[in-house]
């Protein structure tokens, strides 16, 4: 996944400086073909063979994409700063204008004689990287000739073992993911606790594995009627792993003034619901309301394999929820589901917990290769983030992960994306805008737990935790780096000592809930290739940077930070120097400043 990601990648940088008025760098065009040549065959067999067999191969088709786009990136920030130093950008570009017409004549007349100085280090590198790329290409093609053979071998397997695709219930435009069936016995009670006729305050835990239902139980018993109309007043409060006593406290004050009761008070009047697992008819019937809908019954052929895919899930609704959306898109494969059952019947002897993770795993091995990057990159997000479509989207296309298909915009694409993944039940809408479209999701805490598994595995993506205080060995390599809500000022120095060799860094995402001092809330800005840099939270005001300091990041392409007066009002004059920015966010006001590349490019020397 993260070669696929590293390849899309070289592909957007490629083509950005291509379709670039004025680009800040000349790329020699053969290279330019045979990168790209290369680039199409090994995003093929990524799409086609990637397997974990192909792990060692893959680690060396990533390593060879991020090194070529290192170096042309590298030389575009090099380029740029040697231009920033020059006080008179005028004079500059007229002389430079001067001096490319006298080089281009000379070039002529001598030919392959003259080799450009400025260029001799973008090429000599990109020709070390295609030299590396054509030997990989050579493995990839071996392996693709052998795979061929061997699914041919297997080919009977697959034949005439198909239902009508007509029997499957299609995706539905903005659903959300499919609620879990509860005994009414359960709801009932809960709905009695809450409404009968009690003198004192209650509190009703609803415990149980991730997983099991208990959110969805709540919201289920939060929205129902009798409950709207028992009670005056409403209020619904997330508490994550990491929060704060206070913070749940003013958010309930909102809609209530409270009690003056002690936490030991309000403990001595628990009343614990206690969560149970499905049974095997509520499991299967949970299985076919999500992949043939409430009104298409399960085709007899595929009923036998599918109630053992119910039962493999033991009863917990986010397994089956998860298992379902990957069926549903089988178009009604026999085969398909077989191999599904396979796959679970192998994790037989895993506990619960570990159990419910690999089948959440099985449903991201599914995934189309294209969705994978975009998945995994939802890790960057704190456990139960609203997350704004639209900010999500700006930022999958800023780190150069949505593929490009011809006729669309990037944004129609990802957009796509999105839809795929609600339908496959790995991301869940929380609110919709007013044309019925997922304006806001979130993500469950263990399918979050998957990403940042999977992504720290492939070293697609490196999360720092408040827990952890000291920084891991190896980020300095890291290309996408994230820290949320690091609370102490040593790990946060650290960290600052460690940006200085974090040559390679393309994101770096920074969420803050809490404050402790203005030295741990400033992550030091010093990476010289940043696409991505992002500092959002409560206390983010003291988080500010100098114009210079800003500018500086010549390769940032998306950018959301709380700005100084100067430098904010200074960006027009001095935007040339961002050469691909996309995206610039001012968090006080929330205020999107999209400068269209026509405008920045004109800007561009």
């Amino acid at each position: 996944m993260a070669a696929y990601a590293a390849l899309l990648s070289l592909m957007h940088t490629i083509h950005h400086i291509k379709i670039h008025p004025r680009p800040p760098i000349s790329l020699d065009q053969k290279q330019v073909e045979s990168l790209m040549d290369n680039v199409t065959l090994l995003q093929k067999f990524l799409e086609c063979y990637s397997s974990e067999e192909n792990d060692e191969l893959e680690s060396r088709i990533a390593a060879a994409a991020y090194a070529a786009e290192d170096v042309i990136e590298s030389h575009i920030v090099d380029q740029i700063h040697a231009r920033s130093k020059i006080s008179n950008v005028d004079l500059y570009q007229c002389l430079r204008g001067v001096m490319d017409l006298i080089k281009n004549e000379v070039m002529k007349i001598m030919g392959s004689q003259v080799e450009d100085p400025i260029n001799a280090g973008l090429y000599g590198g990109l020709e070390r990287v295609i030299v590396d790329m054509d030997l990989i290409k050579k493995e990839v093609m071996e392996a693709m000739i052998k795979e061929k053979i061997m699914r041919s071998q297997h080919h009977h397997l697959h034949s005439n073992s198909s239902v009508s695709a007509a029997s499957v219930r299609p995706a539905s435009k903005g659903r959300n993911s499919t609620m879990a069936r509860f005994d009414d016995v359960l709801i009932n009670e809960i709905l009695d606790k809450l409404s009968g006729q009690q003198r004192h305050l209650q509190i009703i835990p609803i415990v149980g594995m991730g997983g099991i239902g208990k959110t969805t139980l709540a919201r289920n018993v939060y929205s129902n009627q009798l409950i709207v109309q028992h009670f005056d007043i409403l209020a619904w409060v997330t508490i994550s792993q990491v929060y704060s006593r206070k913070t749940v406290l003013q958010v309930l004050c909102k809609e209530n003034k409270g009690s003056e009761m002690s936490e030991e008070e309000l403990g001595e009047m628990l009343h614990i619901i206690q969560m149970k697992f499905l049974n095997e008819d509520k499991s299967w019937d949970l299985l076919c309301e999500i992949v043939f809908g409430k009104e298409l019954d399960c085709p007899i052929e595929l009923e036998n394999v599918g109630k053992e895919i119910a039962r493999s899930c033991r009863g917990l609704p986010l397994s089956i929820v998860v298992i379902g959306g990957v069926l549903t898109h089988s178009n009604g494969a026999r085969a398909h589901w077989e191999y599904t059952l396979q796959n679970l019947n192998s994790l037989i002897n895993l506990e619960d917990s570990e159990h419910c993770l690999q089948i959440l795993r099985t449903s991201y091995m599914e995934l189309s290769m294209h969705l994978k990057p975009c998945f995994l990159y939802m890790g960057i997000f704190s456990e139960d983030d609203e997350i704004l479509v639209s900010d999500l989207i700006e930022l999958w296309i800023a780190e150069g992960i949505v593929r490009p298909i011809d006729d669309k915009r990037l944004e129609e694409v990802a957009e796509e994306y999105v839809k795929e993944l609600i339908d496959k039940n790995l991301i869940l809408i929380h609110e919709l805008s007013w044309n019925g479209e997922a304006e806001i999701c979130k993500m469950h805490d263990l399918l979050r737990d998957l990403c940042l598994r999977e992504a720290q595995k492939q070293r697609f993506l490196c999360v720092l935790r408040q827990t952890e205080l000291d920084i891991p060995l190896g980020v300095n390599m890291e290309r996408h780096i994230c820290i949320h809500d690091n609370t102490t000022e040593e790990c946060c120095s650290q960290f600052n000592l460690a940006t200085k060799s974090m040559s390679l860094t393309r994101s770096f995402v920074y969420k803050r809930r809490t404050y402790v001092g203005e030295t741990a809330a400033s992550p030091t800005l010093c990476l010289g290739l940043l696409r991505v840099y992002s500092v959002v939270g409560k206390y983010n005001s003291l988080v500010t940077y100098s114009d210079n300091t800003i500018f500086q990041q010549a390769n940032l392409r998306y950018l959301c930070l709380y700005f100084r007066f100067d430098a904010l009002s200074r960006f027009n004059s001095l935007c040339f120097l961002l050469w691909n920015i996309q995206t610039v966010r001012d968090i006080i006001s929330h205020t999107i400043i999209e400068t269209l590349n026509e405008y920045l490019c004109i800007l561009q020397v």
